[in-house]
């Protein structure tokens, strides 16, 4: 019998109930759920008093706000995404607004859009038409046709060429024979034969193979101009005079190989001759902002001057010693790259301190990169090496100075070409000098540095600070603060070619110091006193300047560190290491605070800019000059001036700088303020007789002849009285040229063969007025340079306005832009220079050739912007295109985030645990530290808060010297590893003695195989692991067996015996008994 579950009525809310087999069913209304329908959706909890949070899982995508209903939630999209997630980016294309007929393609982004444009279009829509023949590409009066995306030239007869900028006279079909030299005339051409050749086309040459000029049974071949011989195999020379050894002349080590006729080349080298370094650079991919060197089978990427690490993203640090530990075999510590010494002078000075006082060994040297041998400089305990040239000189120390003293040394060696000066400087006392070594020589080198020593005697010290200049140290200014406080003295930056970095090729057993000991100096406090001194600042960084193209970039120093008699209360900054920068100028500034109220400060400038200040070109007919100044000499100052006979046709600045932003002021650079550069003497021809132009100051040449040239000189000249040095009285500048020019000084046969002037044709004709587009400086008529025009209210030549360009000289107007575009300064010279005019809140970018946002905690508030403005260290914006500084807000602190309305809220955010760190923000998961590294707690910040946790690699262990330090993870902060022995060692890892130590018995010999496991040559008669066991030989045992053999022979027939005759006893018996019973 089944009962009915429903009978009850279990459900609430008078839900439906479905009677199950011994359970039942409730089809619950909307709005409800669980078992009995007693459960209101979106409430959790034992009594159902919780509100489920939905956007605790954060369901929205693409930086949604998720806002949670209750029974559900909802997600309001950021701008350009749609979906009930905001899972989808909506397609801003779909609209078709590119044009059709300018757009290649349509780029869908985040709420916006970008149009590809075809070659020949541009705007923003892609529908602006660009003339390609605006800038009037074509030369020499050649038609200009506009194809769309390009241009083509319709040359004029005599020209061609992309741009009709090749003369294509007769001399096109190359009508000179035997290496004649064609010389094009109009209509006409004319050939420059090679000696013994003659006729119109150099056609006419003599037999060059009379008299069998080639030797050995060569062929000869006459080529006209000259000949060939085609010589027989194991011959060669130009008339196969010479027995030919198979191979060319092999060089860099190339090979000879006979049978193939052929060198062959070691790695890194190609060619016939191996005389081809092969370019390892054009293969190898640098970091941002390093150089490539090319070497012999590898290329070094060397980081810029203040700049190390892989990637070239570290402050350099000279805040070190190299100690050289290894008593018994060499040590040395190499650079890694190769630096160029091209001087007249050198200066090279280190700190040295042996460890042991009276110690002899080697422990520098400057030499040829990759050949350690041919040495420039070498510096021992006792001896200066000086080989700069051919010969060498050897300044041995005096008795009383000592480099080898048991402490920290500075040594000074200059040279200067002048007057061939040289000195050794130990301790800032000049120890020796004297003259006449390379006099007037210059030194072109590509050097490297070796510290240590090479060969026994092994140098056991430290060096540290070890530089190279290109000039000689000033003895008493610079010197002293060099030797005076060592680490803590600044570091000469002028004539620096190499810093105390990148010595990354170690032999032996050399290792870096945490922190320098070189000038550190402990106080003696006699008993009983009270230490009391004021705050001493050690390692403030020096101004840094740092060039990045990323619109952020994460900059790092080392800290500076404080010490004093006194507790240290305090410390404050203003800005923290490892955060990001925008492109600017910062003062960073550091202030310790002891118990007593005393203060010390370390301040600095960090200058974040896109790129260094780039050399400017000299400008055309002129000259710069330039002087570095600021920071690291990275600065520049320029001035510029026309040579003789030119003029500026706007007056120049008395300066042009080039500062932190890497931008030259007040122009671009001293090169672009006239483009045309200065202006002078111009010479016209004019073919066919046809008259010129009247023109100032000329002289016209006019013939009837139809083959006559008609050459204007243009020659602009100073009003004033020359001196006739025949008579020396005063003439007139047009009345000497008059005399010049009929005393025959113009000869044009250079140029035009049998050309001569027609004397009689002559006109000299003067004006002093300035054609329209010209200026007049100091008496010359000046054309407006390119991207200048001739202003009628001024009288002046004007840069364009901005949205406005000129490709041309002498002009009285600019071109305007397209509509929709402008320029990014005044001045522009091509049409090239129009760029999208972007709105508020954006800016131009070259990458991409187009308008981009500016991005967070950037602003713009104009339109035709080509840079947005920082809104400063932590600070950022709401939207990527804020127009005014009122949108820039500060940053949330850390555990925060920044709401769309401004307002920073609590976010879940966690602390990275330790052996991880994280240096961005936004993120949701956490970097790991390199292998073998972990952090002191959580939340680190940056990569540099790693450090070492392996024992072994830091050198923090006890291992003996023949064994293997083997890392272990560590436990509660405590270092563990392991030692064990090398193979062919035994002991417990800290001692570990030779594993042959009393291992063979009974006399056996032990040795080591080619892994380091011992083995036993074991004597005769013995054997065995350890030749333990004793056994016998062949012939003995042999003989043994033979004697056990017939001891059991002899055994078994004695047993034969004894059984025959007990049986024959036992049988005669039997025979007697029953003998004796017939008997009976």
């Amino acid at each position: 019998m089944f009962s009915d579950d429903c009978a009850d009525s279990p459900c609430a809310l008078n839900a439906t109930c479905v009677d199950l087999i011994n359970d039942y069913k409730c089809e619950c209304p909307t709005g409800f759920s669980g078992k009995r329908c007693h459960i209101k959706d979106g409430y959790q909890g034992v009594h159902c008093q919780h509100l489920v949070d939905h956007c605790s899982k954060s369901p929205c995508h693409n930086n949604a706000t998720c806002t949670n209903m209750g029974a559900t939630y909802h997600c309001e999209c950021a701008l350009g995404f749609d979906g009930v997630h905001c899972e989808m980016n909506i397609d801003e294309c779909a609209d078709n607004q590119c044009d059709k007929l300018g757009t290649e393609s349509c780029r869908d982004t985040v709420n916006d859009f970008k149009c590809v444009c075809k070659p020949g279009y541009t705007g923003v829509l892609c529908d602006v038409k660009l003339d390609q023949c605006a800038d009037s590409p074509c030369l020499n009066d050649a038609q200009c046709v506009d194809l769309g995306g390009s241009y083509k030239c319709v040359c004029k007869q005599g020209w061609t060429g992309p741009r009709c900028e090749q003369d294509n006279g007769s001399c096109a079909s190359k009508p000179c024979r035997n290496n004649g030299f064609c010389v094009g005339l109009v209509g006409d051409y004319f050939c420059v034969c090679p000696p013994g050749v003659s006729g119109k086309n150099c056609e006419t040459a003599p037999n060059r193979c009379i008299g069998a000029p080639c030797h050995n049974g060569g062929e000869c071949g006459d080529f006209g101009s000259h000949l060939e011989c085609s010589c027989p195999a194991g011959f060669t020379g130009k008339g196969c005079e010479f027995k030919s050894t198979g191979c060319p002349n092999c060089i860099n080590g190339g090979i000879c190989e006979e049978s193939a006729r052929k060198c062959t080349c070691p790695p890194g080298f190609t060619g016939d001759r191996c005389e081809t370094n092969i370019d390892e650079c054009s293969t190898t991919h640098c970091p941002s902002g390093a150089t490539c060197v090319d070497q012999v089978n590898q290329s070094i990427c060397v980081c810029p001057f203040n700049l190390t690490g892989v990637h070239c993203d570290k402050m350099i640090n000279t805040n070190y010693d190299l100690q050289f530990l290894d008593p018994f075999r060499p040590t040395s510590a190499g650079l890694y790259a190769p630096f160029r010494i091209e001087s007249s002078a050198l200066s090279v000075g280190l700190w040295v301190k042996f460890e042991k006082p009276h110690q002899h060994a080697t422990f520098f040297s400057l030499h040829k990169f990759q050949n350690s041998s041919d040495s420039i400089l070498t510096v021992s305990s006792n001896t200066v090496r000086l080989r700069l040239f051919e010969n060498a000189v050897e300044i041995p120390f005096s008795t009383s100075q000592h480099l080898n003293n048991g402490k920290w040394n500075h040594l000074l060696v200059t040279w200067q070409s002048k007057t061939g000066g040289y000195s050794v400087i130990w301790n800032s006392l000049r120890t020796y000098s004297n003259t006449g070594y390379g006099t007037g020589r210059q030194l072109d080198v590509q050097a490297g540095i070796t510290l240590g020593s090479l060969e026994l005697p092994a140098f056991v010290g430290s060096v540290a600070r070890v530089g190279v200049w290109n000039r000689v140290i000033d003895f008493e200014e610079e010197l002293p603060l060099m030797v005076q406080h060592c680490q803590r003295s600044e570091e000469i930056y002028k004539g620096l070619l190499v810093r105390f970095e990148g010595y990354s090729r170690i032999v032996g057993r050399v290792e870096r110091t945490h922190k320098s000991t070189c000038g550190s100096v402990e106080e003696k406090l006699s008993p009983g006193s009270t230490p009391n001194r004021p705050i001493t600042v050690e390692d403030c960084p020096q101004d840094m300047v740092i060039s990045s193209m990323d619109r952020e970039t994460n900059v790092t120093w080392q800290e500076p560190s404080f010490s004093t008699s006194n507790a240290i209360q305090k410390i404050e900054k203003n800005l923290k290491q490892g955060q990001m920068f925008t492109w600017g100028e910062y003062d960073v500034l550091y202030i310790a605070t002891d118990n007593t109220t005393a203060q010390a400060q370390c301040n600095f400038k960090i200058r974040v800019g896109k790129e260094n200040c780039v050399d400017a070109a000299d400008p055309v007919n002129g000259v710069q000059s330039c002087e570095s100044w600021g920071p690291q000499l990275k600065y520049k100052a320029c001035s510029v001036e026309c040579r003789d006979g030119f003029e500026f046709p706007r007056q120049p600045a008395v300066f042009y700088t080039c500062a932190a932003d890497g931008k030259w002021k007040p122009n671009k650079s001293p090169s672009t303020i006239d483009a045309n550069g200065c202006v002078g003497t111009q010479v016209r021809v004019e073919c066919g007789g046809s008259p010129l132009p009247d023109r100032r100051r000329r002289r016209e040449s006019e013939s009837i002849l139809a083959s006559a040239f008609g050459v204007e000189i243009e020659i602009p000249v100073k009003r004033r009285l020359l001196v006739d040095p025949s008579t020396g009285l005063e003439t007139t500048i047009r009345d000497a040229l008059h005399n010049e020019i009929l005393s025959g000084v113009l000869n044009f046969e250079k140029v035009l063969p049998n050309g001569r002037p027609d004397v009689a044709s002559l006109k000299i004709q003067e004006e002093y007025l300035c054609q329209a587009g010209q200026v007049v400086v100091r008496d010359l008529c000046v054309p407006c340079a390119p991207g200048t025009y001739h202003s009628s209210s001024t009288g002046n030549c004007e840069l364009c306005p901005i949205g406005e360009y000129q490709p041309l000289t002498a002009r009285t107007e600019c071109f305007k832009c397209a509509a929709g575009q402008i320029t990014a300064s005044e001045g522009a010279i091509s049409e090239g220079e129009c760029k999208d005019n972007c709105p508020p809140g954006h800016q131009y970018d070259s990458l991409s050739a187009g308008c981009v946002t500016c991005g967070y905690g950037y602003y713009q508030p104009t339109a035709g912007a080509f840079e947005c403005i920082p809104c400063g260290i932590g600070k950022t914006t709401l939207s990527e295109f804020a127009t005014s500084e009122d949108e820039c807000r500060d940053e949330c602190p850390d555990g925060e985030q920044l709401s769309t309305s401004g307002v920073c809220q609590p976010k879940n955010c966690q602390f990275c645990p330790r052996g991880t760190f994280q240096n961005e923000e936004q993120e949701s998961t956490c970097k790991l530290c390199p292998p073998d590294h972990t952090t002191a707690a959580p939340g680190a910040t940056a990569e540099s808060q790693c450090y070492s946790t392996n024992q072994c690699s830091t050198g923090e262990y006890n291992c003996s010297w023949h064994a293997n330090c083997i890392d272990l993870p560590d436990e509660n902060d405590v270092p563990s590893y392991e030692c064990r022995c090398k193979p062919g060692y035994r002991g417990n890892g800290t001692h570990c003695t030779d594993a042959c130590n009393d291992f063979c018995l009974n006399d056996g010999i032990c040795k080591k195989n080619s892994i380091g496991n011992v083995e036993c040559i074991c004597k005769e008669h013995f054997s065995g692991d350890r030749c333990e066991l004793r056994f016998q030989t062949a012939n003995n045992k042999l003989w043994i067996a033979t004697v056990i053999v017939g001891v059991v022979v002899i055994g078994i027939i004695v047993v034969l015996i004894v059984f025959m005759i007990s049986f024959r006893f036992n049988h005669v018996q039997d025979t007697n008994e029953k003998s004796s019973t017939f008997a009976d």
